[in-house]
């Protein structure tokens, strides 16, 4: 097992996920200011083992790995912020083993992690702590969190090779909008 290449964040401070409606649509993002910018620092930061850019390795990853149509990994297809490099408009979520993640938004929801599907699965379905499972696919609703006046999912990202070595992940939220389903579907990424 590979050596964490960036402290781990304690679970009592978890990166924060959250559910904005934008106009009639429903996105996520990783919180701006310090969350996304340690995401946009581990995508940017050298893989210990290939002497790239992480954000290199996944794309090499992704194309050994492909199964559908994409030949990057999804959040490319946003482009990059204007004036900002190589930073994405769409921030994908890196995760290292042992840490937290808590998903927030303003109305009732429910999440869905799946293996990405556009390449070949070569490990978990389920990558947190807890899971009875972890072939079977993580999914929980929202609970509602009086003190902040938010729905909230909280997980923990389980240790193990079967986790990092499946590295691709998807997200799905379908957010009850006044009891209308809409959906956003977000990346995520399990890493050391």
């Amino acid at each position: 097992m590979l050596a964490k290449q960036f402290p781990v964040r304690p679970a009592i401070d978890p990166f924060l996920v959250v559910l904005t409606k934008q106009g009639q649509s429903w996105e996520e993002a990783i919180k701006p200011g310090r969350d996304e910018d340690e995401m946009f620092r581990r995508l940017m930061s050298i893989d210990l083992v290939s002497q790239k850019t992480k954000e290199e390795t996944y794309k090499d990853k992704w194309k050994v790995r492909r199964r559908g149509k994409r030949d990057k990994p999804r959040y490319h297809e946003h482009g990059t912020v204007p004036g900002h490099g190589n930073r994405p408009v769409h921030m994908p979520i890196i995760m290292q083993e042992e840490e937290s993640i808590r998903f927030l938004g303003p109305a009732p929801f429910f999440v869905m992690i799946i293996p990405e599907p556009e390449v070949q699965q070569v490990g978990t379905t389920n990558p947190f702590v807890g899971a009875l499972d972890p072939n079977v696919p993580f999914c929980e609703y929202a609970q509602f969190d009086s003190a902040a006046g938010q729905y909230f999912v909280q997980k923990q990202v389980r240790r193990g090779d079967d986790v990092v070595n499946q590295l691709f992940m998807k997200m799905i939220f379908v957010i009850i909008d006044d009891g209308d389903p809409k959906i956003a579907d977000p990346d995520f990424i399990c890493d050391r």
